[in-house]
């Protein structure tokens, strides 16, 4: 029985280990950038964004891990497919960027930080200082700023054609971390021992 019991503290360590592995809940978005206003030194535009975020709660905001969806370009609209994010660059620097959904608490509303998210599109390039060396796939910056939210791209003239627009993030879908399939059967197979340590306690008092 004594084996039995150290074999089974050796279990609640094990499970104990795994639940503190599990991943945090994750969550998906719908992004729409809506373009309003086109810069005076802007070389093209208006661009449109329509994707799908992935992220993962860190208990404050939502880290985005993955993007998918379309970037569209000019009156009439031409799209191109999104290629995908690019790694978090937290130098806060000029060009530094965090890739974060920013919440209240958790919960919505949800908005993008002073950094903001940037990701790439396929499809031509619109590097008009330098038509001769284009720079592929193209980059897209959206972030929040005190003009709301503004969209940056290699499409500008330079990194002071910022194009305006409505940003909407709206959370579509959440998973919460599930329940160990072995854990129930655990418990159960905790309370038997239990029972079988209390039969045998009787019986040797008997």
């Amino acid at each position: 029985m004594k084996r039995t019991l150290v074999a089974l503290a050796a279990v609640v360590v094990s499970f104990g280990v795994n639940l503190g592995a599990l991943p945090a809940n994750a969550a998906t978005f719908n992004l729409t950038f809506t373009n309003t206003v086109l810069p005076n030194n802007g070389c093209c535009g208006p661009f449109n964004v329509s994707a799908i975020l992935n992220a993962i709660f860190d208990g404050t905001n939502y880290i985005v891990t993955g993007i998918t969806g379309t970037v569209s370009e000019g009156s009439p609209a031409t799209t191109y497919n999104i290629i995908g994010l690019l790694p978090a660059n937290n130098n806060n620097g000029y060009f530094g960027w965090d890739n974060v959904i920013a919440t209240t608490g958790g919960s919505a509303p949800f908005g993008l930080t002073t950094g903001g998210i940037v990701f790439t599109a396929a499809g031509p390039d619109y590097y008009a200082a330098d038509p001769s060396n284009p720079v592929s796939p193209a980059e897209f910056n959206i972030f929040s700023d005190n003009n709301g939210s503004t969209l940056l791209t290699m499409a500008s003239n330079n990194v002071n054609a910022p194009f305006n627009g409505d940003l909407s993030i709206v959370e579509s879908s959440t998973s919460e971390t599930p329940l160990p399939a072995a854990l129930p059967l655990f418990a159960t197979g905790l309370g038997a021992l239990g029972l079988l340590a209390r039969r045998r306690k009787r019986n040797q008092a008997a």
